[in-house]
This record gives structure tokens, sequence and C-alpha cells, in this order.
């Protein structure tokens, strides 16, 4: 396989983002330029099974998200009586796009502005108390509900200080309403103390 065969995982997204929007149903399969594969199942546009290197489900899609580049073909079919329990179809789009570099609300790559190293990174997510990150995560998953946990382990491990952080898990949030909501909430009571 040549190394031009291979696509970025935002393009990949953005493909399966198309095939659920028009109800598809059938399986997408995937193999990662390491030559790991994966399948995701689709049933009238909703994602009801994912399987990726030995491993189903919910413990599928944080080293889904994590895949560089790959190769992928969609065969359309009758649905399968695979099911495995995963979050809201829109949720596992919204996660797979913000992983991909993908603005999930429009699909537009963004350009990534921070520029700090790893080592940065982790000394910032330090500056989060254990108390910090947990009620981050409950007052999230009020909102968009199970996807909180992996949002926010993906946002401590890669923000800055607690406001920026606040700003980055209320910009997952769809509603403004609720996204505002939640910062207002979130600074009250992390920042404000």
């Amino acid at each position: 396989m040549k190394q031009e065969d291979y696509i970025p995982l935002a393009e990949i997204v953005s493909k399966l983002k198309v095939l659920c929007a028009d109800g598809k149903t059938g399986v997408m399969y995937i193999t990662s330029k390491e030559n790991q594969s994966a399948q995701l199942m689709l049933d009238n546009g909703e994602i009801v099974f994912i399987y990726f290197f030995n491993k189903r489900g919910r413990d599928a899609l944080r080293p889904l998200a994590e895949i560089d580049s790959g190769r992928f073909r969609f065969q359309e079919g009758s649905s399968s009586s695979l099911r495995t329990e995963l979050p809201r179809t829109e949720d596992i789009l919204r996660y797979l796009a913000a992983a991909a570099g993908l603005d999930p609300v429009n699909g537009l790559v963004t350009e990534l502005s921070d520029t700090a190293n790893v080592d940065d990174r982790k000394v910032h997510a330090a500056v989060l108390s254990k108390e910090h990150k947990q009620i981050l995560e409950e007052r999230l998953a009020g909102y968009i509900g199970p996807m909180a946990a992996i949002i926010c382990e993906d946002h401590f491990d890669s923000a800055g200080d607690i406001e920026t952080i606040i700003g980055l898990l209320a910009s997952e949030i769809p509603t403004q309403g609720q996204a505002e909501s939640f910062k207002k909430e979130m600074i009250g009571t992390l920042v404000e103390q």
C-alpha cells in the first residue's frame, strides 16, 4: 500500500458524517496506516456498533479517534444484528470531529494556534485538581451525556489554565445558551471561589 493511498482522519470522519446524514445502512471499514482495522456499523444513519483493534463499543472509540490516517470503504447493505452500548451518534461524530481537528459545528478544518509542547500541556493539566476535574465532568455530562468523560479527558490533557478548559468544554455543548450557562456556572464554581 502506498503512502498516498492514505487519507487523514479528518477526511474519513467527514465521509462518515455524510453517510450518517444520508441515513445509510451498512459497514464502514477503516484500515489505519499502522494496519489496524476498524468497523463502524450504521443503521439508518445511526452508528450502532464500533470495532477497532480488538476493542468494541465505547472501548473502541478512543483508540479509533487516535488514528492519524488510513483508508476506508463503505459497504451498503442490510442492518446487522450486532449492537454495542454507545453514546448518541451525534456525540460520536462530534468527538471524532474534534479529535481529527475538524470544527464539530460546521465540519471545516480548524487551524491549531496552540504551539505548546507536550511537556507544557502536562504542566497545565496538573493545575486542575481531581475534584475540579470531577466537577467539570459531572456538570458537562448534564449537558451532553456520557461523551463528557471522553471529551473532558481529551481537554484536560491538552488545555491551559482552568478558564481555557472551561471555555473548551463549553464549546462542546451544541446549544449556545446552554454553553454560556455551563461556562458561567463553572467560572462561578471553580474560578471565583
